[in-house]
Parts: structure tokens; C-alpha cells; sequence
């Protein structure tokens, strides 16, 4: 295959993804295999553990992909069919390398590859390292050999519940999406003792019922309309390879997870005691209000999965958590990678300590007005020149974070404006304090915006604008 015909687009931030198999396809796979296999043998390395997602073009994608990574005298460790969280605990843990090819939660025509090599998660640079090798055919030679890890899945899978139980019953609604981590979560809810129904559970790479998104309200209806018919205690919902954790209380309100988190910091700070705690710049103050309250140190961090990663290894956080639903336990009891499962089965031993319900223990705390992300459209190549006119130009005035797009901090609350790393947008929220405070945050942004950028569409803005009402 010539390096013309390869979508250098799908190269990412964060991974490889795209739409299969019009950009990634068994050729391609073959070709970043060749890549990824030099990358590890280059690092002094022999070793890479394959896992995959329940998408249907994923087992083919693996098998060119181990092709290309045996070509180059690299041997391969098949894990099996999985959760993404099994692969990196895996290399976590030995510091060896791994390939996990999921689409996540993207549509189902799509897949893609997460990347770590010698135990850190590639981003970046450092993925489009491996479309510069593809470019320049600068690949080693010589043959690897296949192995069996398949008992990693059942190792993951007991230490998943090894230090969870349930203080009181609970009855929890799964809904999976179809997506890989149905049985494993099924499987580990009733091992520590809740009773659980079940939606969509079954993996089916279709996913015939909803698409396998969390983070979107549209995709959480089922779960709403099952914990409130069943009277359950909450609802829990995973993303397509498990690694994103949806919630819904007694009342079949969605939690967001940066709120959720607060229940999650409060309990490692008290009783861990002093901790560092990462939250992305899409999250809500209260994060860095409660941390310091409690005695814990918040950093801000960069959106993104391998952003987290990072910042853990880097920090030593005890947790650290995305409003996306990637939510990372680094504690004593934590497994150390971004997982939905471990993270909705440690949510039930948190509920399970204390008769309150999980509705109850989060009205305890403030509920400032916060917009979901609004999205701006603009062209993929204009994006990042865009957000340089802004972060060189708007908001002079004010107290400005530059972590990851704008993030600016006003007395009535705070407005992020970002560049999205998975598609062809800036991405916008909203906090304010009290109700009456958001249409004066998005009124002040669209004149910024506008004012240093004119062309930009604020026509979703302009609306919220005229109803802040529509904010929760």
C-alpha cells in the first residue's frame, strides 16, 4: 500500500480513529503495526499486548495489525476481546507496550487504536511519530512470535472487586450499549453482592439499541426509564470499550461525572488524607473549591485520556477525573487506569456505607447553572489558528488559565473556549454561580468571540443566549 492512499487525518490527539474501511482499514493496520513494532524495538523492547474491542471490523484490524508488529521482530501478547483498561493495567503495571483497537464511543462504522509504548500512553507527537515512520518505510525486520495472555482478563476481573463489597443491597441498573464491558461489569456488580438488570449487555458490535455514548443525555433515556420502573438505587452506563462512566441517580436524573467526582475526592481525602487531584478544564469549580476544603491539593489538567495518564504517572495523583466520564482511581485501592467499571463499582461501595441515597448525598452540595459543551463549527485546518487569535487576544482583562483552550475565571463564574482534538469544532461551556448570572457569561463571550474572530457561527450561542433557562 502506497503512503498516498493512507488518511493522515486519522491520526490523532489522543489515538488512531477513523471510519473503517474508507481511512482505517486491514492495510493501514498492517502499516502501524510496522510502525509500532520499530517503536517498541527502538525503546529496547520485545513486547506488545493486543486487546480489542466488540466491533465488528475489530478482530480483522487485528489480525493485520499483529502481521505487521510479528514483521518487525516484536512478539505479541493477545489479551482477547476486553475492556480498553485491561490492556493498560497490563502495561502499567510490567512496563511494557500495548495496542487496543476500539472506536470507543464513536459511531459504529468507525475504529481506531490506542497506543502505549514502554508503559506511557502515546499522544501527540508521539502518534504522529509513527505516521512519520509509515511516510519514510523506516521499519525494522525480523519475526515475532505470538502468545496466549488471555488469563489477564481473568486476572483484571478479580481485581476489580478485590476490595469492594456492599455495606447494605443495592439494586443497579447496567446499561452497557452493546459495548465490550457488559459481562465483565454484569459479572463484578454481582460478584460484590448487588442485584442487577441489565441493558444491552450483551456485546454486538450493531449496537442495536442506542449508540454507546455516556456522555450524551440522548443515549442515558433507557437507563433513566429502567431505574425509575424497576425502583433501583442508580443506573450505571459504559461507553463502547468501558472505559467511560455514565450515572443516574434514584430519580433517573444523569449525574454529570464532574459532579459525581465529588463524592468520589471527598472520600479519598478523608480518608487518605492529604492527595493531589486532576480534573480536566471542562470541570466544574466545585472540584477545586471541595479539594481544598478537604485538604487535598487540584490541579487543573488538559482534556484528553492520555492527558490523564500522564499526569497521574507524572504527579502520583490519588484521582483524577473528566467531565467525558473518564474517572481514574490512583488511590490504595484504585487499579491506576481509567476505567468505567472499576469507577461505577466503586460508586456502589460509596452508596452502600450510608443509608442516604447517592440523589441525597449530592444535593448536599451547591448546584451552580452549568451549560452542556456547545459546539462551534469550523473548518479541521483553521481550528488551532483560531484559538491562537483567542488566546492571544480575548479576555485581556481577566483571570485567564491556558492549559487547554481559555479558561476564563470572572467573580459570577467561569466560560471555557477549546479547540476539540476529535472533530471539527471549538468547543464552549458555561458556569455560573446562580441561574441569573449565565446569560450575562454567554452574552460577554459571544461579543469577544465575535469581535476577534467575526466569521465564527455563534448561532447556537446567540440562542442559549436568549434562554439560559435551558441550562442545568
Amino acid at each position: 500500500m502506497h503512503m498516498n492512499n493512507i488518511a493522515q487525518a486519522i491520526f490523532r490527539e489522543y489515538d488512531i480513529r477513523g471510519e473503517y474501511p474508507s481511512q482505517l482499514n486491514e492495510q493501514t493496520a498492517q502499516l502501524i503495526g510496522l510502525a509500532l513494532g520499530s517503536e517498541i524495538i527502538q525503546a529496547g523492547q520485545q513486547q506488545c499486548y493486543v486487546a480489542w474491542d466488540g466491533r465488528l471490523s475489530s478482530p480483522s484490524l487485528r489480525d493485520a495489525l499483529v502481521s505487521g508488529i510479528c514483521s518487525t521482530g516484536c512478539n505479541v501478547n493477545l489479551i482477547g476481546a476486553c475492556p480498553t483498561a485491561v490492556a493498560f493495567w497490563t502495561i502499567k503495571h510490567n512496563g511494557q507496550s500495548c495496542a487496543m483497537i476500539t472506536g470507543s464511543h464513536n459511531p459504529k462504522q468507525d475504529n481506531g487504536i490506542k497506543i502505549a509504548v514502554a508503559g506511557t500512553p502515546r499522544s501527540g507527537e508521539d502518534i504522529q511519530v509513527l505516521l512519520s515512520r509509515i511516510k519514510l518505510n523506516l521499519f525494522k525486520s525480523g519475526q515475532g512470535h505470538i502468545n496466549d495472555a488471555s488469563h489477564l482478563v481473568d486476572d483484571y476481573q478479580q481485581r476489580l472487586t478485590q476490595a469492594l463489597t456492599l455495606k447494605r443491597p443495592l439494586k443497579v441498573v447496567l446499561d452497557a450499549g452493546n459495548g465490550i464491558g457488559g459481562p465483565m461489569a454484569s459479572d463484578a456488580l454481582k460478584k460484590m453482592g448487588a442485584q442487577v438488570i441489565e441493558i444491552a449487555c450483551k456485546v454486538d458490535g450493531n449496537f442495536p439499541l442506542h449508540h454507546p455514548d455516556p456522555a450524551k443525555l440522548k443515549n442515558l433515556k433507557w437507563l433513566q426509564d429502567s431505574v425509575k420502573h424497576h425502583q433501583a438505587d442508580l443506573g450505571i452506563a459504559l461507553d463502547g470499550d468501558a472505559d467511560r462512566l455514565g450515572v443516574v441517580d434514584h430519580t433517573g436524573q444523569a449525574i454529570l461525572p464532574d459532579r459525581l467526582s465529588l463524592l468520589f475526592i471527598e472520600d479519598i481525602l478523608k480518608s487518605q488524607g492529604e492527595q493531589t487531584i486532576l480534573f480536566d478544564v471542562k470541570c466544574t469549580e466545585l472540584l477545586s473549591t471541595f479539594t481544598k476544603q478537604w485538604g487535598g491539593h487540584p490541579k487543573m489538567i488538559a482534556t484528553g485520556h492520555t492527558s490523564m495518564k500522564r499526569a497521574i504517572k507524572e504527579t502520583g495523583a490519588a484521582f483524577a477525573t473528566e467531565l467525558s466520564g473518564h474517572i481514574l482511581f490512583n488511590d490504595e485501592d484504585g487499579v491506576g487506569v481509567d476505567d468505567g467499571i472499576y469507577a461505577g463499582l466503586r460508586l456502589c461501595h460509596l452508596v452502600s456505607q450510608t443509608p442516604e441515597s447517592l440523589h441525597t448525598r449530592l444535593s448536599a452540595f451547591p448546584n451552580p447553572s452549568a451549560t452542556e459543551e456547545i459546539q462551534i463549527p469550523v473548518n479541521e485546518d483553521d481550528k488551532f489558528s483560531i484559538m491562537n487569535i483567542l488566546q492571544s487576544n480575548c479576555f485581556a482583562d481577566q483571570d485567564v488559565t491556558r492549559i487547554d483552550g481559555l479558561r476564563v475565571r470572572f467573580d459570577t463564574g467561569w466560560v471555557l473556549v477549546r479547540a476539540s482534538n476529535t472533530t471539527p469544532c471549538l468547543t464552549v461551556r458555561f458556569e455560573a454561580n446562580q441561574a441569573k448570572a449565565l446569560g450575562p457569561l454567554i452574552e460577554l463571550t459571544i461579543a469577544q468571540l465575535h469581535n476577534h474572530v467575526p466569521q465564527l457561527n455563534l448561532t447556537e450561542l446567540q440562542a442559549l443566549a436568549q434562554e439560559p433557562s435551558c441550562a442545568h
